[in-house]
């Protein structure tokens, strides 16, 4: 099989820790879905925002997290949605977005750069069609609050590279 041509690659630092990312729009069935350990949501309301949940550590993220075992990818994306935000998607509104593989820097002293793969992870975007009030995040509290924000902004909040010009472009195509 010929190597994927990348949407978009872009090479960030996550609290000490250095990443790369590498984006691709093919369909998610086209490789084994056991494979994915994350997955996250673009996910819009009426007013056609993006929704995004604060971190502990002080950074805004899409809402989502890991797959546990015995879970589909779309059973992930609900819990993950509803623990970190009281959020429930309407399933008809569901799309595939994009899926990115995680790479992160091994022996940053050395100096040869040498990319290891982590995860790979997908996005979906979907409406929301229900909003219920967010108490708390049962994973440890590892998310405090939530925030729903224009397409335009979300520059100010995500701190992805290229990554976050595919997100909004998507969205963007998503509600037109």
């Amino acid at each position: 099989m010929s190597k994927l041509e990348p949407l978009f690659s872009t090479e960030l630092q996550d609290f000490g820790d250095f990443f790369k990312l590498e984006g691709f729009k093919t369909p998610f069935s086209s490789f084994d879905s056991a494979l994915v350990s994350q997955v996250y949501g673009i996910i819009v309301n009426e007013k056609n925002e993006i929704l995004l949940v604060l971190h502990r550590r002080g950074d805004y993220l899409l809402p989502g997290g890991t797959v546990e075992i015995g879970e589909s990818l779309i059973e992930t994306l609900e819990r993950e949605l509803y623990e970190e935000a009281a959020v429930k998607i309407d399933l008809i509104s569901l799309k595939e977005g994009f899926w990115q593989q995680v790479y992160k820097l091994e022996n940053s002293d050395s100096p040869e750069i040498e990319w290891k793969k982590d995860v790979i992870q997908v996005r979906y975007l979907a409406r929301a069609n229900q909003i219920d009030k967010f108490i708390k995040d049962p994973a440890g509290g590892m998310i405090i609050a939530q925030k729903w924000v224009k397409i335009e902004d979300l520059d100010t909040y995500l701190k992805w590279g290229q990554a976050n010009q595919v997100i909004k472009n998507l969205a963007k195509e998503f509600i037109s």
